[in-house]
Formats: structure tokens, sequence, C-alpha cells
């Protein structure tokens, strides 16, 4: 399944402020991140190494980001108060190099993206905030509890022939399928043709 939310991504589209995660700037309005998963859930994955904080996600989850596709985890949850005004959001980490693991580690930017997703709030363009202390949590999250669209990848459409002989034979089709393919199957009836996406197949995409 694809699931589309409004993310913001630090460094292009929000800031940190202090030594750590002491606060946010939200810079822009965000960019429009889309999730590839076969379940409903969001999940963080296994410690592999813990003495440099590294994660191996869900090797079921996949987001799209402008056009590219990567592995991702969810780190945790925090809150953030902007003068009173509370909101939650979920901290995304997205597997920039492919290796399929993303360390807890700031300075690393090749090796990952952190993006902020609200689970309950809303940011605004050329606001701060502060983070509220011990409100981090590791929780279960479903997209639809991060604001998420589901989409399809599903397509359909119609096929189309032009007779150019003058023997006025009919145009037959052997079979509607469906026809079983790596990613999913076709079916074409009446000239009307649907291709319906094996999730499970698509969510091993890296790319």
């Amino acid at each position: 399944d694809l699931y589309e939310v409004r993310g913001w991504r630090r460094g292009d589209d929000y800031s940190i402020t202090g030594s750590g995660f002491n606060g946010i700037n939200i810079l822009t309005d965000g960019t429009t991140v889309q999730f590839v998963d076969n379940d409903s859930t969001a999940n963080r994955g296994g410690v592999v190494a813990p003495d440099y904080y590294t994660y191996e996600g869900d090797d079921t989850q996949r987001v799209i980001i402008d056009g590219k596709t990567y592995s991702y985890m969810l780190w945790n949850t925090a809150k953030y108060s902007f003068s009173g005004r509370v909101v939650t959001a979920a901290l995304i980490y997205v597997d920039l190099d492919g290796n399929g693991r993303t360390p807890y580690v700031w300075s690393d930017s090749n090796e990952y993206a952190a993006f902020l997703v609200p689970v309950s709030g809303s940011f605004v363009k050329g606001t701060s905030a502060s983070t509220v202390t011990g409100s981090s949590e590791l929780p279960t999250l479903t997209y639809t509890q991060l604001g998420a669209t589901m989409t399809s990848f599903d397509a359909s459409g119609s096929i189309g022939v032009t007779d150019v002989d003058s023997d006025n034979s009919s145009v037959t089709f052997d079979g509607t399928g469906p026809y079983e393919g790596n990613f999913g199957s076709l079916v074409i009836v009446n000239g009307t043709w649907t291709y319906t996406v094996n999730d499970t197949a698509v969510a091993d995409f890296t790319e």
C-alpha cells in the first residue's frame, strides 16, 4: 500500500537549536513523502550495533522521496511547544546510502535523512518550538496516525485498435487473465485493462 504524508526534512525544511535536539525552527511548508508498506504500521526494527546505536529497519518498509525509494525506520515521537501550542511529531530516519542500516549519528548526513511528521497538531512555516523535556516515546504508529492519505499503485486504461485492412474481421483476445507477473497481475476485459500491484513484491524495491 502507498501512504502519502506531509513531512519536514532536517536541513531543508527544519533546523534544530542547541547542541542537541533542544528545539526546532520550521523553515518551509514541508514536502510530500510517500511510504510503501505491506502492513499499516511504521516500525523501528532491531538494534545491530549497540555501541554505535545502529539499527536495522523493518525490511518491508520503504519511503519514496523525490522519485527515489529508500528503506526507513521510526525512531521516536516527541512533543514540541510553539509558545504553548504543543505538536507531537514522529522522527523518521531514511537510509540514504542503501546499506539497510540507520545510525543515530547526527553528523553523518550522507547516511540518513531525518524527517519530522506531525502526529497531532501541525507545523507552521516561520515558527520555532522548544522540545518538551521527557516527551520522547517509542510508540507503535499506524500511517493513519501520521495523517497519511492511502493511495494505490494499481493502474487501468483502455486498449484501442485500428483496423487498416478491408475484410471487416473482428479483433479478439485470448482470455481475460489474470496474467501474473513478478510485481502484480494484469486483467483485460472488453478492451479495458487493470494492473494490480503485489504490495509485498514492491516493498522489496530499493530504488
